[in-house]
């Protein structure tokens, strides 16, 4: 009895210490630690079939596969902390060569200390899905789960798996679910002042190939909006860059690789885009800080049509 009395007090006593200082330890690195990330999508080599489906591929300007390499090396080489990748890492999932150069990537990243992660894209279920989806796992194994946090400076980043199509009703509504739990839980998290949301589907987007997502309009926007922290949403998908405002900023970013899809003519543009007209940017990747409550989002990459240029932009929210 004398034994369990004498403990009892040191062993409460040591859990609020050691909650006290866990909470010390994640406020100071969220809220003082500077940090700068970095966010890319749609990495994929182009597929033949692609090709031929895309009448706007040149293959004398369209040097995807080596744009992609440049874009690549200047990320080894930019002073981030993390680099995610929204989907789309490879043309075919399940084809284990493919993997090849994004596992190259992978291992110089981490002999540099950068943290990595990813959310599938609808390549990675190509052409088997299983296999296709486990080559992701198996490189970024926090991608099993279907929606993932990660904190960052104090910018908190959700990133959720949007192809609905391989997935249940339920594990949808789950996923969803969890999502609205997050966005409420971290808009109360003092330690969080910026939230970003991102898949890899668009819920807006011009372009020739893509459609919006309906699924993403319906299940995510409404907790977007109106969750005040949350002033960002990323998609890829959409090999270009477009930014739309829909009461809040929508960011399409799919400029890591892939083959050119080309945009709606003006006329016939579902959305109004809000990126520069003279900022002809074809291959790309973000940067993300925090400078206090701002959000700075650098755009860099290389100029449409002449891979030798590097360009880039800045949006403050």
């Amino acid at each position: 009895m004398k034994t369990t009395a004498s403990k009892k007090p040191i062993s409460t006593s040591y859990k609020k210490y050691f909650t006290l200082i866990l909470f010390i330890v994640i406020f100071y690195n969220a809220v003082f630690s500077q940090e700068r990330f970095a966010i890319i999508s749609d990495t994929q080599q182009p597929l033949p079939i692609e090709k031929l489906w895309n009448k706007q591929w040149d293959s004398k300007n369209e040097k995807n596969t080596e744009s992609r390499d440049l874009l690549f090396n200047s990320l080894l080489n930019e002073k981030i902390s993390t680099l995610f990748f929204l989907g789309d890492l490879v043309g075919i999932g399940s084809n284990n060569k493919q993997w090849k150069d994004i596992d190259i990537f992978l291992d110089s990243l981490k002999a540099r200390n950068i943290k990595t992660y990813a959310i599938a894209g609808n390549h990675e279920y190509l052409l088997f899905p299983k296999k296709g989806i486990n080559n992701l796992y198996k490189r970024f194994p926090r991608s099993k789960a279907s929606i993932q946090v990660q904190t960052i400076d104090s910018i908190s980043l959700i990133l959720l798996n949007t192809n609905f199509g391989h997935i249940s009703k339920e594990q949808k509504a789950e996923e969803v679910k969890r999502y609205e739990y997050l966005l409420d839980s971290l808009q109360q998290c003092p330690a969080v002042k910026i939230i970003i949301v991102g898949t890899h589907q668009p819920p807006f987007t011009n372009s020739k190939k893509i459609k919006p997502d309906k699924e993403v309009q319906q299940l995510l926007i409404p907790g977007y909006l109106s969750t005040p922290k949350a002033i960002l949403f990323i998609s890829g998908h959409s090999h270009n860059l477009e930014h739309f405002i829909k009461e809040k900023d929508f960011l399409v970013i799919g400029g890591g690789g892939g083959l050119h899809q080309g945009i709606l003519k003006e006329s016939e543009r579902r959305y109004e885009n809000q990126t520069w007209p003279d900022f002809h940017i074809r291959f790309f990747y973000l940067l993300i800080e925090r400078n206090k409550d701002k959000l700075t989002v650098t755009i860099k990459g290389l100029k449409f049509g002449d891979t030798e240029k590097w360009i880039e932009r800045s949006i403050v929210l």
